[in-house]
């Protein structure tokens, strides 16, 4: 099934939603729109569209709803978006140090990938996952403006990285080309925003409500 998922993934990647569509119908969106819907809920000039407020309860819903549909279009015997309990995986989660851990080559790539590689995702599923350039002329004459008031107004206009000044589609301090993951960005403080270590417990949904640890990353 895990092949299944990221093969599907990799099609929304590979794809635009013209071509996903053509082959697999209309509710394929491709992997870059998907980045472009969240970056756009959060950049229109009227406020935040999908956090802050009371469309937060359900604006994560409708948009992963979206992604499972595209998902399903490609694949439907994957029947839904999978669940990631995290707890699994944490600290002192039961597939840690295993083969089922997930950040294994088995599944996301390694977590800690070394810094001579900018801590790059080179393993794993999800292995050397492309990170888009931005155009935001070439956004705004594209069949994608005719689907979004933010890229046909440029609400949105890409994210500049510091070193080079090559604007990507998402946050990429490094001006990486593939997806990177930085274990230690938040306290060194460089901006990457990597994927920190799990604060969570396995046992933390069996405490009391008072006694519940922190739900979150660091």
């Amino acid at each position: 099934m895990r092949s299944k998922v990221a093969n599907a993934f990799w099609a929304m990647r590979n794809l635009t939603t013209e071509e996903g569509q053509a082959l697999y119908g209309d509710k394929f969106i491709s992997y870059d729109e998907v980045v472009l819907q969240h970056a756009c809920s959060t950049t229109d000039p009227r406020c935040d569209q999908g956090h802050f407020g009371p469309q937060f309860m359900t604006f994560p819903r409708a948009f992963l709803l979206r992604v499972e549909q595209s998902l399903l279009s490609v694949d439907s015997s994957i029947e839904a978006m999978p669940y990631w309990d995290m707890s699994k995986d944490s600290s002192n989660g039961e597939y840690r140090g295993t083969d089922n851990y997930i950040f294994s080559d088995g599944f996301f790539g390694d977590y800690f990938n070394g810094a001579d590689n900018d801590y790059s995702v080179t393993n794993g599923l999800f292995a050397y996952w492309p990170v888009s350039k931005w155009d935001s002329a070439a956004a705004a004459e594209s069949n994608l403006a005719d689907r979004s008031t933010c890229i046909a107004n440029q609400w949105y206009k890409g994210s500049a990285c510091s070193a080079t000044g090559e604007v990507f589609m998402r946050t990429n301090g490094a001006c990486s080309e593939v997806v990177m993951r930085n274990p230690l960005s938040q306290t060194e403080g460089n901006g990457l925003g990597g994927t920190y270590e799990l604060l969570y417990e396995q046992a933390c949904a069996r405490k009391p409500r008072s006694q519940l640890c922190s739900h979150g990353t660091r």
